[in-house]
């Protein structure tokens, strides 16, 4: 087979994060790979937002495409994560956090969260979330890159990354071009198909013709190689009702710390991504209830305000003939939980597995789908879950998210975990198992009864096992660096 030849549809991060990871990962010669621009370049919203915070690579899909590096993240203006905190979901005044990463440690053959509940039938108060280690470093402003060794409390821990997304695009920038990818001269003018629905060529506004084995749809929502009307397009706005994304710039000389914040508000939500020098204050919500001056007042009174429509679904198939679509050309979620940073990623490492070696690529094109499929919903399903779980009431919009009908694959979570403390978790889930323990126990969904192995357990032995886990982290935590020292030495090459 001759050398497969990629058009990649595109200005923002996805398709420069794509162009990077195929070309490198084809070893192409120059040209094989090429870049035709929409002329949206002044467009941020790709995939979302002026910011995105990641939730951490889960190792087995970690094997392909490479990601900027500490060093790179921390010059180019980033930050790391250890978690999200959130407040307000679970009524006004609470706050509870997803640390990145596992809770406590097991008893013998009993996991943490079975022991959590003996321990609370013995009088005990216990949060999951202080039985974390990334918890307990991100509230404390405190980051080191978890390390390999087994042996060490570090490595429960896992972590993301905080970026602005237009240094993000220009990160990828440099390996494309170093790994031969070009641009095509001028900019998207037709989409010429074949009588079989395929794409047949790209016509530019230089008159250029642009032919390709594979084309990769990533024009964000325009989705203009692949369109996402109602045909293609399966709906969630009944679980992630909010539509609208208002955004701002926000300066702060104050070090950022290692974790994003998400809060509940009576019309939506708001997010604070932090990075170096301030950050990126987003209010996620429905169009009717949007108010660009309260956000502005929040960011500081005079910052530019960036609205980007927030339709949340996914295409039935993102692969379709020989089109692939990815980013938000391909799902849009809601970024309480999931980032659309994170799907971008996965969609990107898991077409770089399964690249045609042919012209028919019925079998790839297949598995792509299944897969796109399963880790969408996935992430639909934990994302859904903080609205339809929200504890705050006489709210009509949160009355309404808590009264809707989840998906059957949620109140299959919710019911099993209830009745038995058991995580449902299944292939491609964007979620660790700890995500879905936090996110339940801390809204009020806990198992019937006590474990059969963890009710045997004598109370002062359990009550010992966590004292055991608590001083271990508390004294790793006295010999973890700040955040900002972290950053500081990535920057100037002494780490």
């Amino acid at each position: 087979m001759t050398a497969l030849r990629i058009i990649i549809a595109g200005d923002g991060v996805a398709a420069w994060m794509a162009a990077a990871a195929l070309a490198s990962g084809l070893r192409a010669a120059p040209g094989a790979v090429r870049i035709v621009s929409t002329g949206d370049a002044d467009t941020p919203a790709e995939p979302f937002g002026l910011a995105d915070t990641t939730l951490p690579w889960l190792g087995a899909r970690r094997v392909l495409m490479p990601d900027p590096g500490d060093t790179q993240i921390a010059r180019a203006g980033g930050s790391f994560s250890f978690g999200i905190a959130l407040s307000g979901w679970n009524g006004p005044g609470g706050t509870w956090f997803h640390p990145f990463g596992s809770i406590g440690a097991p008893l013998g053959p009993v996991t943490f969260h079975r022991l959590a509940q003996k321990l609370r039938a013995d009088g005990e108060s216990v949060r999951f979330a202080n039985f974390s280690m990334a918890a307990l470093a991100a509230q404390a402003g405190r980051f080191r890159r978890p390390g390999p060794d087994p042996g060490s409390v570090l490595s429960t821990c896992a972590a993301g990354y905080h970026m602005d997304l237009d240094q993000l695009t220009a990160l990828y920038r440099a390996p494309a071009a170093r790994a031969g990818v070009t641009a095509a001269d001028g900019m998207l003018a037709r989409v010429e198909h074949s009588p079989d629905g395929a794409i047949d060529h790209l016509a530019t506004t230089a008159g250029e013709r642009l032919e390709a084995d594979l084309f990769v749809d990533a024009t964000g929502t325009a989705a203009r190689l692949t369109g996402n009307g109602q045909r293609n397009w399966i709906d969630w706005s009944a679980w992630l009702p909010a539509d609208t994304v208002l955004s701002a710039r926000v300066a702060d000389a104050q070090a950022p710390l290692p974790f994003s914040h998400a809060e509940a508000m009576p019309s939506g939500w708001r997010r604070f991504v932090p990075l170096q020098g301030g950050g990126v204050l987003d209010q996620v919500c429905v169009s009717a209830l949007a108010d660009g001056e309260e956000l502005a007042r929040a960011a500081g009174g005079a910052a530019e305000i960036h609205h980007a429509p927030l339709r949340c679904g996914r295409h039935e198939e993102a692969w379709r003939r020989n089109c692939v679509a990815i980013g938000s050309a391909a799902a849009l979620i809601d970024p309480v939980a999931v980032s659309n940073l994170q799907l971008l990623r996965s969609g990107v490492d898991r077409l770089l597995a399964l690249l045609p070696a042919s012209a028919d690529a019925t079998a790839e094109r297949a598995e792509y789908n299944r897969r796109f499929a399963a880790e969408c919903d996935n992430a639909r399903d934990y994302a859904a879950a903080h609205y339809a779980l929200n504890g705050r009431r006489g709210e009509s919009f949160w009355d309404g998210c808590r009264d809707a009908v989840v998906p059957d694959s949620l109140a299959y979570r919710i019911e099993l975990y209830a009745a038995t403390g058991k995580i449902a978790l299944y292939d491609d889930e964007p979620l660790e198992e700890s995500a879905w323990l936090c996110l339940f126990d801390e809204n009020g969904v806990r198992p019937a009864r006590i474990h059969p192995m963890a009710a045997g357990i004598a109370p002062v032995e359990a009550h010992r096992h966590a004292e055991r886990i608590r001083s271990v982290m508390i004294e790793t935590l006295r010999g973890m660096p700040p955040h900002a020292e972290t950053l500081a030495a990535l920057r100037s090459g002494r780490s």
